[in-house]
């Protein structure tokens, strides 16, 4: 296409550069690979309009505005935004089974790249660039097998950015509508056993949860689905024991952390309102060791867990005569792994907000007292002489426990990512 006057296909880039454009859609990777933001391949057209109000509008100054409007990016890209938007939703709505899955993903990878990714990085010019913590869309948009559940995410997640990045014609009411749209698909296919297990599927899991932390981070909320209606959507667990049961459990656990927390931070002494938090957690603690103890203490099931010498090198260890965790955790599977560690840290954070609460300058005596009580009598040996150090103690062996296991989920599963819930 280059050195044809006037029939040149090619990028405004590479037209510039005078290089052989791959004339790929929406971003040429040749322009990508140079470290340059392509800017595509449509051609503007510039209005010189006079009238009576503006008679001294010639082609320079429209040029030089046209010039001036490329160096705001906001208002130079977010027409293409739209479009691409526009586009995207169309095509997965049509429900026309063979619309390109491949384009479909570039283009929502180009809307990432101009919105989502840092400003001034141009993922496919740094080195390591697979490493970088926003590659992870990048690996996303590239997966080639089709799947309903992924681009309704994509387009959900799209859809998000550009309203949280300028001033666009996209409602909240919107986004929220895209983003019910793909958790309905993704609800689907966790029924499937086939389609569950697939990386689409995972995918779609990942860039779904990223929308709601979105959300959750400009609403100033914890979450962008309450409990209630969470559990319309999903329905009630069959089996208690499964790890939809533990859902069913952990579901309340974060916005009574969040109250508990946000009283203490406000220093209010509000008893009533502590007994009711504090309550709420003890319970949930009480049910979530139930959930671990008829999970994994079936008896036609191998055991869930065993120690061995660990083989780790832990830098906590140098200088020292012993090591700080001789014995690590291997378990017979890295799935009942990830129920574990997932179960277990939620109950060391349990823990971690009713010392808080216990300890914190706005208890009063009757909170103290009534949360000493409730704790004596459910969840700890009545012998007891502190319920403080027994609570302690169960926290402290929570937190060393999952510290063993990770070596298991290190060096046999080549991932720590299990253990992104546990806080030491």
């Amino acid at each position: 296409m280059v050195g044809i006057a006037g029939k040149s296909k090619a990028c405004h880039d590479c037209k510039r550069r005078r290089v052989k454009c791959d004339l790929t859609h929406p971003l040429c990777q040749r322009c990508s690979k140079a470290g340059i933001a392509c800017r595509g391949y449509t051609k503007s057209t510039l209005w010189v309009n006079q009238t009576q109000a503006r008679p001294k509008v010639t082609a320079l100054s429209v040029v030089a505005d046209a010039r001036l409007q490329q160096r705001n990016p906001e208002t130079s890209t977010l027409p293409c935004w739209l479009v691409l938007l526009q586009r995207m939703r169309v095509g997965l709505n049509s429900g026309d089974s063979s619309y390109d899955v491949q384009r479909f993903r570039l283009e929502a990878l180009f809307i990432a790249e101009s919105i989502y990714f840092p400003r001034g990085v141009t993922m496919t010019n740094v080195e390591g660039s697979d490493s970088l913590p926003s590659s992870w869309l990048k690996a996303v948009c590239q997966l080639q097998r089709p799947s309903d559940a992924l681009d309704h995410s994509l387009l959900a997640f799209c859809a998000i950015q550009v309203r949280l990045s300028s001033k666009a014609t996209i409602s909240h009411d919107e986004t929220i509508q895209l983003y019910n749209h793909a958790l309905s698909r993704i609800i689907a296919i966790l029924d499937s056993p086939s389609a569950g297990n697939s990386d689409e599927s995972l995918a779609a899991i990942v860039v779904l949860s990223t929308c709601e932390v979105i959300q959750a981070m400009v609403m100033k909320h914890f979450l962008t689905l309450e409990p209630d209606t969470w559990r319309q959507l999903i329905g009630s667990p069959v089996n208690s024991g499964t790890l939809s049961g533990l859902l069913d459990i952990i579901m309340d656990v974060p916005s009574a952390m969040a109250g508990a927390r946000l009283l203490i931070a406000r220093n209010e002494r509000d008893s009533v309102e502590l007994i009711h938090f504090a309550n709420l957690l003890i319970q949930k603690f009480h049910d979530l060791d139930n959930w671990r103890s008829l999970h994994h203490h079936c008896p036609d099931q191998p055991p869930l867990y065993w120690s061995i010498p660990s083989k780790a090198s832990n830098p906590a260890d140098d200088h020292q005569n012993d090591k700080l965790f001789p014995f690590a955790l291997i378990f017979s599977s890295i799935q009942q792994a990830t129920a574990w560690i997932f179960c277990s840290s939620t109950m060391l954070d349990v823990l971690n907000t009713i010392l808080l609460l216990r300890s914190s300058s706005i208890t009063t005596n009757i909170t103290l007292s009534h949360v000493d009580d409730v704790l004596q009598g459910t969840i700890l040996d009545h012998s007891a002489s502190s319920v403080l150090l027994q609570v302690q103690a169960d926290a402290d062996k929570l937190a060393r426990m999952l510290c063993q296991s990770i070596e298991y989920c290190y060096l046999v599963a080549d991932m720590v990512g299990n253990l992104s819930g546990a806080k030491p």
